[in-house]
């Protein structure tokens, strides 16, 4: 009896048999590039011939990958980096939209094409350069470089690119360009009492003022996180467009004891279920809404160039100038030590004058 065998296949050329259905099916194995499994998938077609010919196209196309994969250019790592960064919790939906953003409308478009293993910090320098060429400000083009060296972070631990280029280049000159505007106690005091009588934004100032939140935390927090008792409010969460997610950093879970006249307004609200600061309807208010509320306030108020941030700032100033230590400020910000110490340098200096005042009055 004369044995039959089968051809052998060609190492790569994928194989094809016919289904149950009678249609074809072609199946192929790719490595991923990003976790490196071996992977198997498939095409299908009416006949062998349509599913040959599509097991060839997806082959051809899977080759390609790989080849891009074993020498990756900068935009297909950008591409990726950022696929991983919206399948994980690493980044809030807003910073990874702004991350989008910088990666699509200002890096691949000239650095792209560049093979990641050839760009050097003298490289991103003439891009940033071009970048403020094309007129963009210069605080926009120095977060697209801190967002490149993100980007390049992750592509050098990853063994992708043998040095983070943007980390290495120099910086643009911001100088002048970030205006930040606290206010006096004077002024937070009439602040204060505008927003009593406001229904509409009024609550919201004065947690700002009270706690030092950021406008997301408050826009989050809801009646169960209120302890009117203790007289204390527990931060846990961020509202933005996409809804509540975790705070900006694991510093931001926090829980914050209340001055007077905000416990006093929380009091005095009559409903004490849902979102602490909502719509009439008792709906969450969105970031949008605020937004629109608190420029209508601060007109009124004739605070045109004020910004909803600069309650934190002035929260952080008036603190400091009392004499509170800079770590247990930094703690009921949700801040970094660090980063608050170099922001409030002046108001430090002033609050060790009046600590120092103070111990050698208590000891005189």
């Amino acid at each position: 009896m004369q044995e039959t065998t089968r051809p052998r296949r060609t190492p790569g050329a994928g194989s094809l048999y016919e289904t149950a259905t009678g249609m074809w099916r072609g199946a192929y194995v790719v490595e991923d590039p990003t976790t490196r499994a071996r992977v198997r998938r498939y095409v299908s077609g009416h006949s062998r011939a349509e599913a040959g010919r599509r097991l060839r196209e997806a082959i051809a196309t899977s080759d390609q990958d790989a080849a891009l994969a074993a020498s990756p250019t900068l935009g297909w790592w950008a591409t990726r980096w950022l696929d991983t960064l919206a399948a994980s919790d690493r980044v809030r939906p807003a910073t990874l939209r702004s991350y989008r953003k910088v990666i699509v409308q200002h890096v691949v478009p000239q650095l792209g094409s560049w093979p990641l293993a050839d760009l050097r910090p003298g490289d991103v320098e003439r891009w940033w350069a071009g970048l403020l060429e094309r007129g963009l400000k210069p605080s926009t083009v120095a977060l697209s470089r801190r967002i490149l060296a993100a980007c390049l972070a992750d592509a050098e631990r990853d063994g992708r690119a043998p040095r983070n280029a943007a980390r290495l280049a120099h910086a643009p000159r911001v100088e002048g360009t970030t205006r930040r505007r606290t206010l006096t106690a004077a002024e937070a005091r009439n602040l204060l009492d505008l927003a009593r009588d406001d229904l509409s934004a009024g609550l919201l100032v004065t947690l700002a003022l009270g706690t030092g939140a950021r406008v997301g935390e408050l826009l989050a927090l809801t009646w169960d996180d209120v302890d009117l008792s203790a007289g204390t409010v527990s931060i846990h969460g961020s509202r933005s467009r996409a809804g509540v997610g975790p705070t900006k950093s694991r510093r931001g879970v926090r829980t914050v004891k209340l001055p007077p006249f905000a416990l006093e307004a929380l009091r005095a609200e009559a409903r004490r279920n849902g979102p602490v600061i909502a719509l009439p309807d008792g709906r969450p208010m969105t970031p949008e809404r605020a937004g629109e509320r608190w420029r209508a306030f601060r007109d009124v108020a004739e605070l045109e160039e004020l910004r909803f941030h600069d309650l934190r700032g002035t929260f952080a100033t008036l603190a400091l100038a009392r004499g509170v230590p800079a770590k247990a400020l930094a703690d009921v910000l949700g801040h970094d030590p660090a980063v608050l110490l170099r922001t409030y340098a002046g108001p430090i200096e002033n609050a060790r004058d009046t600590i120092a005042d103070a111990i050698g009055e208590a000891l005189r």
